[in-house]
């Protein structure tokens, strides 16, 4: 924004300036006129951005969606074999370059050329684009052309809505006082490109009003990559064009010119290579031929890097499942399973993406060399599955273990006391007991219970059998060979990728053809509405509860502030991965939240875990959206205390320290091995549990009034559900703590609907916080080096994950590092599976 607001006061400046200098006319200006040297434009230059709108008015560089070459020449007063006037445009996004070559006759005979360059940069922000440009010129150095001067170009264009667009540029000659003006304007009348006005005048220093030269015109889409338009001139003359897309090749123009007794003076033509645009023609030839070739090898993660990044993110790949939908050269999806590591909640989220992409009649082909409980539960939605001839289904179900190690501690020295009030609360089980508790084995029965019902509900309906079969897969089989599988009907063809278009021809009843999820045509073409699209902020919360790692609350608050008060962003959408960790980096986030969804609608995406502090973030949204498997609730508050109980002397470790406080010693002790973590040389006096239990106990009935708050429950319906519970998304839509099972795409579509954009309507989606450009991760072993690298080069600074493969030892680093503080954690073996926190699947 701030660039561009210097290019604007630059700009008005010098327009200004252009605007009230005085100047008489030269009998051959410095510059030429815009009607004269750019013939080859059919419009107006902001009506339909073109590099040949960019060669007038630099501004419009900025407007182009991608990159074209267009050449263009005229017979203008010749016969078609001799080449008259000429051009040479190439444009971007921000930079432009172009070139025209005109031909005059003098009264002394003879023939004359002259070529005029440009160079420009460009620069858009929301509708609004600044561009400068330099020209020089080159060619027969006469009398005629003496004066012909270098010149600087500044230039504006505004869009207003979908309706209105207007343009304003001012060269200025370097060599002479000289300078013009160009205003243009255009209209949609219709929001589209259906029909467009437009109209154009020049304003040449010294010269009156009534005697400036201008042009009026109309330009109309009938159809996909077909144009027609029509121009009048205030000389009486005027013409008109066609310009028809050939398929994905060049666009090709003609544009007669008539004169005022209507006798044809001469024909412009134009060729151009760029940006797609939609072709009547190739809808037609590559109606139903292919299908979307997806390569799933690799993790599925939320983000990805903006460069140099190939992981798969979710987002991506629900989004390019919806582009297929209604791309009409596409018959179906042929996906490539192997290699892919998905977690559970992710899989059922593309295996939705599929099933609904099958309601539009069209197909699903997947292969796959191994099937476990998360890749079965994708490859179900396929209508044919091909199967690996050496691969291998394995199906065990699910289970939830944990790992004690209470008597580890003892045999080290190391005295722990759980401090637990509630029924629930079992983070810290594995540091104080030898076995499961019984209300810790209850809660995961029924989290595994779900689990398991939802992917034989998947995998039963996919695959056409009775969910009593999907049982005995399980208990009888749990690993099947690639036979067995294709006779048990787990699979339908044996056979590897290249066998896949064998299949698809069976299934079609005619060979097709693969295509990139980049030649879809919502990734590759374009769009060119005037109107800037609302944006919904899609934000990601991902790993622990934590300041400055994890979810990085710090930066998490300062992102939901920021949309509060952006009037572009019409909606947001929160996308919670997360067990939890500290209340205070919780609660910042939520507050945040809070008085954001006071302006516009804020609505909760949970994935794998949203559970403890990871609830507590999603809490005060209009609208929680789960999995079935989403691991929600956990509204509790756990602690513990870690001691030297003969530790020290087993390492010959001793420490001493002075003291002002009665409780000061708690927190005096020994560091391991001179650099390790500080472990208090004792364990809390009755007195001092007592009084922060107390405190355990006032941050629980906080956190019960908040969620109360947030859900619109009384204080006794969230105790009924609290001491720590931890539920299933199906569990928590029955009590509440959820509104509605679904993911990404329907909490995207529900905010639409809440901020009240049609669900046609354009919308343009934004992942927050940013990513940094590039991944620096190479760099970690450097300190510092890694993360100030990512924040130089845009986004957040990534600090390295934290490794959970370790996930007991994790929680204990919780407790020593953070010793009589209260923790709002699941414990973390019931979120390894989520890749984003490091951890294998």
């Amino acid at each position: 924004m701030s660039r561009l607001r210097i290019f604007a006061w630059i700009s008005i400046a010098l327009l200004v300036g252009g605007a009230t200098a005085a100047q008489a006319q030269a009998p051959f200006p410095p510059i030429p006129s815009y009607y004269d040297q750019l013939q080859f434009n059919l419009t107006s230059p902001t009506a339909y951005s073109t590099a040949i709108g960019g060669y007038a008015n630099p501004a419009v560089y900025g407007m182009l969606p991608g990159g074209e070459t267009i050449y263009a020449w005229s017979d203008q007063d010749k016969k078609f074999s001799e080449l008259g006037d000429w051009g040479l445009f190439l444009g971007g996004s921000h930079l432009g370059f172009g070139l025209t070559r005109n031909k005059f006759t003098p009264t002394t005979g003879g023939e004359l050329g002259v070529t005029d360059w440009r160079i420009a940069l460009a620069e858009e922000y929301e509708g609004t684009s600044v561009g400068f440009g330099f020209g020089w010129t080159t060619g027969d150095e006469t009398l005629v052309f003496a004066n012909r001067s270098n010149v600087f170009q500044v230039g504006l264009a505004q869009r207003l809505g979908g309706y209105v667009s207007f343009g304003l540029n001012w060269d200025f000659a370097l060599q002479d006082a000289y300078n013009k003006g160009l205003l243009d304007i255009a209209i949609r009348p219709l929001a589209s490109e259906l029909l467009v006005l437009f109209g154009d005048w020049e304003l040449p220093k010294g010269a009156a009003a009534k005697d400036s030269p201008w042009s009026l015109g109309a330009m109309a889409d009938i159809g996909p990559g077909i144009q027609l338009a029509g121009r009048y001139f205030d000389d009486h003359s005027f013409s008109f064009s066609i310009d028809f897309l050939f398929g994905p090749g060049p666009r090709l123009g003609g544009s007669p010119r008539y004169n005022s007794d209507g006798d044809h003076t001469g024909t412009t033509y134009e060729v151009r290579l760029g940006f797609p645009d939609p072709s009547i023609i190739e809808r037609s030839l590559s109606k139903n031929k292919s299908y979307v070739h997806m390569n799933m090898k690799g993790p599925v993660r939320y983000r990805r890097f903006r460069y140099f990044d190939t992981t798969k993110s979710l987002a991506g790949i629900l989004h390019d499942i919806e582009l297929a939908k209604s791309d009409p050269a596409v018959s179906g999806i042929a996906m490539n399973l192997s290699g892919m590591t998905v977690s559970r909640g992710k899989a059922w989220e593309i295996g939705e993406a599929l099933k609904d992409f099958q309601t539009t009649g069209r197909h699903v082909v997947i292969y796959a060399d191994y099937l476990g409980m998360n890749e079965l539960q994708v490859a179900s939605a396929a209508d044919r599955i091909v199967f690996d001839p050496e691969g291998i289904v394995f199906i065990p179900g699910y289970t939830l273990s944990r790992t004690y190690v209470r008597d580890a501690l003892d045999k080290l020295g190391i005295g722990f006391d759980e401090w637990r009030f509630l029924k629930y609360k079992s983070a810290m089980e594995a540091f104080s007991r030898k076995e499961m508790s019984e209300a810790d084995r209850e809660q995961r029965y029924g989290l595994i219970e779900d689990f398991y019902a939802t992917t034989r509900s998947s995998v039963a309906s996919g695959r056409g059998i009775a969910e009593a079969t999907f049982d005995e897969w399980v208990d009888k089989q749990v690993l099947i060979s690639a036979q067995q599988a294709l006779d048990m009907k787990i699979v339908d063809k044996l056979g590897r990728w290249d066998d896949v278009r064998d299949v698809i021809k069976d299934l079609e009843g005619e060979s097709k053809r693969y295509m990139a999820r980049v030649s879809l045509e919502g990734n590759r073409v374009p769009n060119r509405d005037w109107q800037q699209p609302p944006k919904v902020a899609v934000v990601y919360a991902l790993g622990l509860c934590a300041m400055d790692s994890g979810i990085r609350a710090r930066a998490l608050e300062k992102v939901f502030l920021q949309l509060r008060d952006d009037s572009r962003y019409k909606a947001v959408v929160l996308r919670v991965d997360s067990p939890g960790g500290s209340a205070m980096a919780s609660d910042r986030v939520a507050v945040a939240l809070k008085k954001c969804a006071e302006k516009k609608p804020v609505v909760i995406s949970q994935g794998d875990v949203a559970a403890s502090g990871g609830y507590w973030l999603s809490m005060y949204g209009n609208k929680i959206y789960a999995q079935p498997g989403t691991i929600v609730g956990s509204i509790g508050v756990i602690g513990g205390w870690i001691w030297n109980d003969g530790l020290g002397d087993k390492l010959g470790h001793t420490s001493d320290n002075v003291s002002i406080g009665k409780h000061a010693d708690l927190f005096a002790g020994m560091r391991i091995l001179l650099a390790g973590p500080k472990i208090p040389d004792r364990n809390m006096t009755p007195e001092e549990r007592e009084l922060l239990m107390d405190h355990l106990k006032t941050f629980y009935d906080a956190f019960v009034e908040k969620v109360a708050d947030g859900r619109n429950m009384t204080s006794s319906e969230v105790q009924n559900l609290a001491e720590g519970h931890v539920f299933s998304g199906v569990d928590g839509k029955e009590n509440g703590l959820v509104d509605e099972i679904g993911g990404l795409s329907a909490a995207i579509m529900a905010a639409r609907e809440l901020a009240g954009i049609d669900p046609d309507e354009r919308v343009e989606i934004v992942a927050l916080p940013r990513m940094p450009s590039f991944d620096f991760s190479a760099l970690r072993p450097v300190p510092g080096i890694g993360g100030w690298l990512s924040g130089l080069w845009g986004g957040e600074p990534v600090a390295a994950p934290e490794t959970l493969e370790n996930y007991e030892w994790l929680y204990l680093k919780s407790v020593i590092e953070r010793p009589g503080r209260p923790l709002y954690m699941l414990p973390p073996d019931l979120y390894v599976d989520s890749e984003d926190f490091g951890a294998a699947p």
